[in-house]
């Protein structure tokens, strides 16, 4: 395995590892076990866990933005079978997702990655111009995109699905009735 295929699969592990044990609490040492390398193999890959932190944040959102675009080729011809597809692949990245929020909320690792936090906006407004595709407005599609990131956040945090699904409804309908106006 090549030494970049390896780094990729080494973000993975720890993002994991990362999500399980907290941003503090993951010490190189629980993270090279978890990885089944000695503490000295994680240096080889990384120069110290700021630099490990820093690539699993690029790597998530190089990630998901690749993957959020693909959803929208795929099943990008409805809002409501794209929002679904959304809600399936957040419930996939739980993990990854839940580090983002704790790299956002840690009171040093957030600063760190301050210039990346604005690949959150980019996926927002990947999800607005997709949706723009349904004659909709920038202002409707906006709004539509920030209130169901709110939604996926919201179901990130709590797990609560039947919450989520009459979030989904209610912005649906919503949805639905600006493009009979339009």
């Amino acid at each position: 395995m090549r030494e970049d295929e390896r780094r990729t699969e080494l973000i993975g592990i720890f993002i994991k590892a990362f999500s399980k044990y907290g941003l503090d609490r993951a010490t190189t040492k629980k993270l090279a076990a978890e990885a089944n390398l000695s503490e000295a193999g994680l240096y080889v890959y990384f120069k110290n866990k700021e630099d490990l932190l820093s690539k699993c944040v690029e790597e998530h959102f190089r990630k998901v933005s690749t993957d959020i675009n693909e959803l929208a080729q795929r099943y990008g011809t409805a809002p409501d079978t794209f929002a679904k597809a959304m809600f399936s692949y957040t419930k996939s990245m739980l993990h990854e997702n839940r580090f983002i929020f704790q790299m956002l909320s840690h009171p040093v690792y957030s600063e760190m990655i301050k210039d990346m936090r604005k690949g959150l906006v980019n996926v927002i407004g990947e999800q607005s111009a997709m949706l723009q595709r349904f004659n909709l407005s920038m202002e409707t599609s906006n709004a539509f995109a920030l209130l169901y990131n709110s939604a996926l956040n919201n179901y990130i945090l709590t797990q609560d699905e039947d919450g989520f699904m009459l979030q989904l409804e209610f912005l649906l309908k919503l949805l639905e009735n600006e493009r009979l106006q339009a």
